[in-house]
């Protein structure tokens, strides 16, 4: 059976195996997942360090917070994204808005962003999967796994 990791008071997922907690000195000094040319996931790794998970060579940065109830959420999330990064999915799972965009501003892509939000979009997932090139499938993956497994307190 897989680890239940408790992301907040609202939210929790199973860990994919393999799945392990990370420090942020550790993520910044790998010198194997290029973060220096990235300060947009650098700042983002300083302002969300106790959410940093790894499997492998794949890194994953998740954070959940609360936000007042917003029809159409889902969807004006979507068309910014895909007007920032290129195309976006926009998918229902288990009662769970998905956002998915694949990051074309570096070349090769090598960044999922994601959202998950809840039906009211009061509460939130979000963050980024980091991973090498020849990985994009298994990242897809491991993404695939954390958001079906993603479980909502109801409030």
């Amino acid at each position: 059976m897989a680890q239940r990791i408790v992301l907040s008071n609202i939210a929790s997922i199973d860990a994919p195996v393999g799945m392990r907690k990370m420090d942020k000195s550790s993520v910044l000094g790998s010198s194997k997942l290029k973060f220096q040319a990235r300060p947009d996931l650098q700042e983002r790794i300083n302002r969300h360090a106790n959410n940093i998970y790894r499997i492998d060579d794949v890194l994953i940065e998740l954070h959940v917070f609360n936000r007042m109830p917003e029809p159409g959420r889902a969807q004006s999330l979507r068309a910014m994204y895909a007007s920032t990064f290129g195309p976006t999915t926009l998918e229902n799972l288990d009662n769970k808005q998905i956002i998915i965009t694949l990051d074309t501003l570096d070349h090769p892509a090598d960044v999922y962003h994601f959202f998950c939000l809840n039906n009211d979009a009061s509460i939130q997932a979000a963050g980024f999967v980091k991973f090498e090139p020849g990985d994009k499938d298994k990242a897809r993956s491991i993404l695939h796994d954390i958001l079906k497994s993603m479980k909502f307190k109801v409030q």
